[in-house]
């Protein structure tokens, strides 16, 4: 039976979101312009990253209006020292888990996962990116992202090679994040997973509230982003 998100967990997503904005707008006003963040509806040429499915609309993809919003929710609770965050599509009522704009249509994962990927990579330093794709909760692809802009792609990856880059990191003294597209076969903390919704996972993290559902795409923004 679904349930309705408790005050808890509503209060912990109101939370972060309003620390999303604040962080948004400190950006909007910071006249160093690294990052210059742009309205809704720009595109943003697609990097070189593992996806479970192959990206076919071309160079470029639509960037969304929550994914600034949803890209400082995640970072915050990265920050708080969340191990594991879930980014999904089905609408958080039905798991007792929350969404921030719960709305009708597909989402998206796989590009806020290259959105993702691309400002945390600029944003943040002292950190190697270690982005994988997982099919039926199997490994297929993974690359080392280095904080140098050295980037190295794993020949038949296994776990094992995952955990070795990452003790490698560790011992230059380097922070480490794991970025999953599809579902993983075990925990690496700390992690991301960008996933179609799936009953199982959704209970296995549920008790962390650790899940975030995006808003789904209206029409618009499905022509949008296929003529992007």
């Amino acid at each position: 039976m679904s349930q309705m998100p408790s005050r808890k967990k509503q209060k912990t997503v109101d939370t972060l979101a309003m620390a999303a904005e604040g962080a948004t707008e400190s950006l909007a006003s910071d006249d160093g312009g690294q990052i210059a963040r742009q309205d809704a509806g720009f595109t943003e040429e697609l990097p070189s990253l593992p996806f479970v499915h192959k990206y076919k609309n071309g160079k470029y993809y639509y960037v969304r209006e929550c994914y600034e919003e949803y890209y400082q929710v995640v970072k915050k609770m990265l920050d708080t020292e969340e191990d594991f965050v879930t980014v999904t599509g089905t609408p958080g009522e039905l798991h007792g888990c929350y969404s921030i704009r719960p709305r009708g249509g597909g989402i998206g994962k796989s590009v806020f996962y290259a959105y993702f990927f691309q400002y945390f990579l600029k944003e943040v330093k002292n950190t190697w990116i270690i982005a994988t794709a997982y099919r039926e909760c199997q490994l297929n692809e993974a690359t080392v992202f280095e904080d140098d802009g050295k980037s190295e792609e794993l020949v038949f990856p296994s776990t094992k090679d995952i955990v070795r880059a990452s003790k490698r990191a560790h011992t230059q003294g380097k922070n480490v994040l794991f970025l999953c597209d599809g579902l993983p076969d075990r925990f690496l903390s700390p992690m991301v997973v960008f996933t179609s919704p799936n009953v199982e996972w959704l209970k296995s993290v549920r008790k962390d509230n650790s899940a975030l559902y995006m808003p789904l795409w209206c029409m618009k923004m499905q022509l949008l982003g296929r003529l992007s």
